[in-house]
């Protein structure tokens, strides 16, 4: 995929490290702050909706489905002291991957997998709009 800006919409976006025996390592900024890096087998970013999917078979947290925010929980992290953060949805996330990463995977919902072969930094922006769902 060459740079560029490409929307999605989805509940959970799994981000995931490049063939099986890889890893992702990534910075992650919240307003352009550094936060934290993560050394781990992927990432997970979710939305309430997509909170007691595969965030929670990954230790993360399941959010209220009407609170505004988003957790990145780090899939099989390879330190003790990486965890799951919960942050507003309002704040603007940037995960940007490790120079060495040479292979980068974005599946959004499962629907549409995205394989990234140059660095990118992956910003995730709250829509404003909300879905509605009968049962």
């Amino acid at each position: 995929m060459k740079a560029g800006i490409k929307l999605w919409h989805p509940a959970t976006e799994p981000v995931s490290a490049g063939e099986v025996y890889e890893y992702l390592k990534g910075e992650v900024f919240i307003n352009d702050k550094f936060v934290c890096e993560y050394l781990a087998d992927g990432m997970i970013i979710s939305t309430p909706t997509g909170s007691t999917a595969y965030n929670l078979s990954a230790g993360g947290p399941i959010l209220y489905p009407d609170l505004e925010a988003i957790t990145l929980v780090p899939i099989c992290p390879h330190t003790i002291t990486a965890r799951p953060l919960v942050i507003p949805s309002s704040e603007k996330i940037t995960v940007v991957p490790s120079s060495t990463q040479l292979k980068l995977h974005i599946n959004a919902d499962g629907q549409e997998v995205i394989d990234c072969y140059e660095k990118i930094d992956i910003k995730i922006l709250t829509p404003h709009f909300n879905i509605y769902l009968f049962y």
